[in-house]
């Protein structure tokens, strides 16, 4: 069985017809971020109006909430999708999620970035509209389907 590289590698060398040299095709590897650290955390502060070190905490807030609210096996999954300095944030304390809705997840937020509710839920909106961007949305679909609807509202806030 062909690898995905060797496959791009001889698909470039039909298209060439013999005639240009072979050249590497560059595929991501599997489980390796669509966007990186600071790519990231720069959209959270752009999207929130947030200075970058009070994005970084509301990022690491929202992440280890929803940890929380979703499976381990999903929050696994999440993270892998995620840059590696987001992973430890998405580890789950339990198997199951814990079964808390928009309000308590907004509390928690708030409770673990040391702001107001108000506030939290402008840096959670930012953080969760960043995941969608930095993810496959086969992933954040499977995330979105372990919360309640409610949590729509807040994805879909222009942050």
């Amino acid at each position: 069985m062909r690898t995905r590289r060797a496959a791009g590698v001889a698909m470039l060398e039909s298209l060439g017809g013999g005639h240009q040299k072979s050249r590497k095709v560059e595929i991501p590897k599997r489980g390796s971020p669509l966007m990186d650290y600071e790519t990231f955390i720069s959209t959270v502060s752009q999207r929130s109006g947030l200075p970058r070190e009070q994005a970084e905490a509301f990022t690491h807030a929202t992440l280890a909430t929803l940890a929380e609210r979703i499976t381990r096996g999903e929050a696994d999954d999440l993270a892998s999708e995620l840059p590696k300095a987001l992973k430890e944030s998405l580890v789950s304390p339990t198997p199951e999620a814990e079964g808390f809705g928009l309000d308590e997840f907004v509390n928690r937020v708030s409770t673990r970035a040391r702001t107001s509710p108000e506030v939290a839920r402008e840096g959670a909106a930012a953080v969760l509209s960043t995941v969608r961007e930095a993810v496959s949305g086969g992933e954040f679909r499977h995330v979105l389907s372990q919360l309640p609807k409610e949590f729509e509202e807040l994805i879909h806030t222009p942050a």
